[in-house]
């Protein structure tokens, strides 16, 4: 359903895990690879991804235009400490799309990695907003 991405301050490692093809792929940052991803089924319920991501440090990137009313998924990022960014807009609805507001917020995205959890952020190509837990 979401990306993962993974970075601690001191060693600037990102890993990037495609929920929605269950295609992983590794983000390295000065020679470092982390873990494999181990969610690799698409139709892994929020109850099981979401605990496993916040356990291994990732901030989460899904494409969910909704969240707000998804009270189950807005419950699980609470109890795991999650952090997680939607992009959440009409912006977000081709891969291409997805891909620039992504980039378009990617050092904003970034600087959520030095934040603990739990938080959910909004993202369209001219801001990121926080939701409300």
């Amino acid at each position: 359903m979401g990306s993962f991405l993974r970075a601690s301050a001191s060693e600037r490692l990102s890993q990037v895990s495609n929920h929605e093809t269950g295609d992983c792929s590794l983000l390295p940052r000065r020679g470092h690879l982390g873990p494999p991803c181990v969610i690799d089924n698409v139709d892994t319920k929020d109850h099981i991804w979401i605990p496993e991501c916040s356990s291994q440090g990732w901030l989460i990137i899904t494409r969910d235009s909704r969240i707000q009313r998804h009270t189950r998924e807005v419950e699980a990022v609470r109890s795991y400490n999650a952090r997680m960014v939607t992009l959440a807009s009409v912006e977000a609805k081709t891969t291409w799309n997805q891909l620039e507001v992504l980039m378009t917020q990617w050092r904003a995205i970034e600087r959520l990695l030095e934040h603990d959890g739990p938080f959910i952020y909004t993202a369209t190509r001219s801001a990121l907003t926080p939701v409300a837990l």
